[in-house]
Parts: structure tokens; sequence; C-alpha cells
């Protein structure tokens, strides 16, 4: 691999040990992958020492060492004084040597004293920057010619050396990202959770003297139609009802920051939902002929019965129901149970089916968000706080089921939650 040297050497080495520290390899503990290369290498060019070495200023250290004598080779390192890799290092290039004692390149190197380094094969072991950081080397204790093919095998080991060193690297990444993922996960659930207990206090700083308003607003209702004051009436009156709007506003907050901050609790017991379905559609009925709509239910002719919180399910089918009232104007709504059994097990289906406005594609695609509504105009002719269908979704989520919806323009909507049996 091409490298543009520095004018100065001193720089180009200062590049090279940053280098080799960013491969953070140093110093690290011995793995079965290093020591498989280096056990191939001795066998494939039968040499008795196989390392893999890395050079810094003052040392030569070994990620894996094969056949080296003590104390080197519990050390997994020398000083610069023994180390033929620094010359693979020096000249970038592969270094043969036959024998030591005669070559004038490694002549007083203290290796073929100390370590009986007689012959030496080493090839560069270059990192994607182009720097090389170390040699994979075999080395015997007696004199010995090298051939071209031994050293094609060394320089196909050393690439896969640089290999599993990047994919310790890549591993290394991971690892990083993954406990950044973690962190960033942490704090958003504290974000949540604190946000929640926010709006949890928030919400009941505003419910309590709201409360009052409307207790006095109904009195004063009252009270002014005993004393034929109709149109004062109609005032206080008007106080009541968009204090109950208000109200109704800061439940569906404070429902909606329980959800989102897991402090919501579900009350499991079996319920005939059946029974569920006709007390619903009782409480839906005025509000389904406010609009002219006609309302239909359809039931199994028996009782069924499932563990789920009845409460939440009484929420969310009557919310169902009011957004199918409230969006269809001289239509039909439907409500349906009906069991499936599929591939996945059985479940049960509650289907609202209303003949009104529909929703186009795109309002589809975010109609479970918060606070969204399908369009300005929508929110300003028909209402709402936008919290209701994300309410219903999480705690349709909670009790282990779903709520799933399919629309056309003008042509209604059919809004299916199911919860398995």
């Amino acid at each position: 691999m091409a490298v543009n040297v520095p004018r100065d050497e001193i720089e180009f080495e200062s590049c090279r040990i940053d280098a080799l520290r960013r491969e953070a390899v140093l110093d690290t503990p011995e793995e079965p992958a290093f020591d498989r290369l280096t056990k191939l290498a001795a066998r494939f060019l039968a040499s008795p020492v196989a390392l893999v070495s890395f050079v810094d200023q003052d040392r030569q250290w070994f990620k894996s060492a094969l056949g080296l004598p003590e104390p080197y080779a519990s050390q997994r390192q020398t000083p610069l004084s023994h180390s033929f890799c620094k010359a693979v290092v020096a000249t970038r290039s592969v270094l043969l040597i036959e024998d030591a004692r005669l070559d004038p390149r490694v002549a007083g190197n203290l290796a073929i004293r100390d370590l009986g380094v007689i012959a030496y094969l080493g090839v560069p072991l270059v990192s994607e920057s182009g720097y090389v950081l170390g040699s994979f080397c075999v080395i015997d204790g007696t004199p010995r010619q090298w051939t071209s093919e031994q050293v094609a095998t060394m320089q196909e080991l050393a690439a896969v050396v640089m290999t599993e060193l990047r994919l310790r690297e890549l591993l290394r990444e991971q690892e990083v990202e993954k406990e950044e993922l973690r962190k960033a996960k942490v704090a958003a659930e504290d974000a949540v959770r604190i946000r929640g207990a926010f709006l949890s206090r928030f919400s009941h700083e505003l419910r309590t003297p709201l409360n009052a308003v409307l207790g006095f607003g109904e009195i004063l209702e009252s009270e002014l139609g005993e004393d034929g004051q109709p149109e004062r009436a109609d005032y206080a009156h008007s106080i009541v009802s968009s204090g109950q709007h208000l109200l109704n506003l800061i439940d569906g907050i404070l429902d909606f920051s329980r959800a989102e901050s897991g402090m919501a609790e579900l009350v499991l017991a079996r319920v005939d939902v059946g029974l569920v379905c006709r007390e619903v559609a009782a409480l839906a009925q005025p509000l389904a002929a406010r609009n002219g709509n006609q309302l239909e239910v359809e039931l199994p002719a028996s009782s069924v019965e499932l563990e789920v919180d009845g409460t939440r399910l009484r929420q969310i089918l009557l919310n169902l129901l009011g957004n199918a009232a409230k969006f269809t104007r001289e239509g039909r709504i439907r409500l349906t149970l009906e069991r499936v059994d599929s591939g996945g097990g059985a479940r049960l289906e509650f289907r609202v089916e209303d003949t009104g406005i529909g929703l186009t594609p795109e309002q589809l695609g975010r109609l479970f968000q918060p606070f969204v509504q399908a369009t300005a105009g929508t929110s300003l002719e028909y209402g709402g706080s936008g919290l209701g269908l994300a309410i219903s979704r999480r705690y349709a989520q909670m009790m282990g089921g779903d709520i799933e919806v399919r629309s056309e323009v003008g042509r209604g909507a059919v809004f299916t939650l199911w919860l398995r049996l």
C-alpha cells in the first residue's frame, strides 16, 4: 500500500505510532484468532517460532508468540535491541535473513545471542492508513533459505492478521455504539418519566380549581333558570360546557402522560366482553343520534370472557365509537365482536365500522400520533385533542393487542381492536 512519506522522518514515525495506538492492540490479552495464525505459519514453513509483533518507540510487543523462549514468552515483549521486526518497520518491506550471524543488516542484534535467532522471514503488517505497525514473522535457530512461495504464504497470513485487527475494531465500535444507544435509551426513558410526572402534577393543579368552576357554574345555571333569566342561564351553561371540554382535555393529557411514562397500570380480570360492548354502545347511542346516525351492535349469541382491564377496554371502545359518531353524519355505525382463529393463535376482534368522511393514506400514516388530527380543518370543524387514538392504541398494546384501521376518503373507516384469547 502506497504511503506519502513526510519529509521529516521523525514526524512520520510519530504518525505511525499514533496509527498503532488507534488499533488499541498493545498490551491486550492473547486471542485464539491470532494464535491460530502463528500455528499455521509455523506449520506451513516448518519453523519453531512464529510471532505477530508490533513495534512502538522502545519495544516490540507480541500479540501472539509461538515457540519464544522464556522470559520473553511470558513477558510477551522484548526491547528493540532484540528486534528484527524493527527493520521490517524501518524499511517497510519484507525482510529475509538466511544466517543472522553473517548478515550486516542485523549485526550486533542481541536476539541472535539471547533468543537464538539465526534465520528470519518477516513481512510488514500494514494498517488501512498505510503505516507499517509491525511484522508477522517466522524464525529458525539454524541457517536456511526462504522460497518465494514461503514469502507469499506469510504475506497472505499477514493480510489475515490485519483483517482480524479490523474485525476487532469493528466489534469495539459496535460495543461503543451499543453503550451509547443504551445511555440514550435510559436518558429518553428518564425524560419520558420526568415529563409524565410533570404533566401529572400540572394536570392535578388544573383540575382542582376547574372542578370548582364547574361546580359553581352548574349551581349558577340552575339558579338563573329558576329565577327566569334564561339568557343568563345560557351564559352559565356555556361556561360549564367549556369547562367540561377543558377538563376532558386535561384528563386526556394525564392519561397519555401515564401511558407514556409507564406509570399506568392494568387491572386484569375475567370480563364478559359482550356485556362491555353493550354498555359502551348504550353510552355511545346519544353521541351517534346527535348527528343522525344509526348505531348497530352485533355480538355472539353466547357470552365471551377475556382477561383484560375492563376499564381500559371500555375507554378504548368508547373512543372508537365516539370518533365514528363525530365523523359520520346521517349514516351508519356498527360495532361487532368476533373470534378469529389464525396461525398466530385465536384472538377477539372488536370492529367499529362507519360510513363517515374516511381518511387518506397520508392521514392514516399519522393517525396514531399524539396531538395530531387528520387535518387542521378537521380539528376546527370536529374538535378534539388528537390524544384519544394514541392513548387507546397504547392501552391496547399494553394488553397484548393493537388497533388497526383501513379507510377510504368518502367511504368511511373500519377500526379493529384485537386482543389475544
